[in-house]
């Protein structure tokens, strides 16, 4: 019985946790995710879109970085903490110097994540949840047509 006791405690600690990790991830809301340039003449040079957004949460977040598919696209993003319910923007730079003609789609991969908070450490007397946030993935889109 009080194995089964032991199990059924550290059951519901690890739910709890899991629970609790889970409901404290940021809410990063973009106003889009996909871009379309439209037409794109490559003697144009490069152009640049925005994706403004919101940190809809209860925490402060931080963007650990963001990485186009391709070098023809280079995004820039804040390099600062952003605070709860603050905006801001990512900007993509499209370079169609180099690319075939046609449709083009690229991805932008965005890596972000809450920023650490104090917590207690964990001890053997009070099991508490480990220490780490979560690192949230999130993709946003360029597409268009490059015309000679």
């Amino acid at each position: 019985m009080p194995r089964l006791l032991r199990y059924a405690t550290f059951a519901a600690t690890f739910a709890l946790c899991t629970i609790m990790a889970y409901s404290e991830q940021p809410i990063f809301l973009f106003e889009h995710q996909t871009f379309n340039f439209g037409d794109v003449s490559r003697r144009g040079g490069a152009t640049t879109c925005h994706f403004p957004f919101v940190n809809n949460s209860d925490s402060s977040i931080v963007i650990l970085g963001a990485a186009a598919t391709c070098g023809c696209s280079i995004p820039e993003y804040p390099r600062y903490e952003i605070a709860p319910n603050a905006t801001d923007t990512v900007s993509v730079t499209f370079d169609p110097v180099g690319q075939p003609d046609g449709q083009f789609s690229k991805k932008i991969t965005i890596r972000l994540k809450p920023v650490a908070t104090q917590q207690q450490p964990c001890d053997s007397i009070k099991p508490t949840c480990i220490a780490s946030t979560p690192i949230t993935t999130l993709q946003l889109t360029i597409e268009g047509v490059i015309k000679p």
